[in-house]
């Protein structure tokens, strides 16, 4: 009868220090869960970005108005006549000066 009581009370008693264990516990377990789903949305986000860089390079290859357009853009290059106006981007980030 004693060893039906002793084996609740170690499986209690190990449950406890895991829980309460800061380097093995439960609660490293949910930074490390935490950092998962960090770099698992990272991963979604550099995979959209690659899709839509390889999607600009198919229309930049096969569309002359398109690899005149990235031209114009990226370079800053202008035909005879025409002027370039540069306006600041919006998509970079800025820095929080103080």
């Amino acid at each position: 009868m004693l060893r039906w009581l002793i084996t609740p009370a170690l499986v209690l008693c190990a449950g406890l220090v895991a829980w309460l264990d800061p380097k093995n516990g439960v609660e490293s377990w949910q930074k490390h869960r935490e950092h998962l789903r960090a770099a698992r949305e990272r991963i979604a986000e550099l995979e959209a970005e690659i899709e839509a860089r390889e999607k600009r390079s198919k229309s930049i290859n096969e569309d002359e108005f398109a690899l005149e357009a990235a031209i114009r853009e990226d370079l800053g290059f202008a035909r005879p006549g025409e002027i370039v106006i540069r306006l600041p981007r919006t998509d970079l980030p800025t820095a929080n000066l103080p």
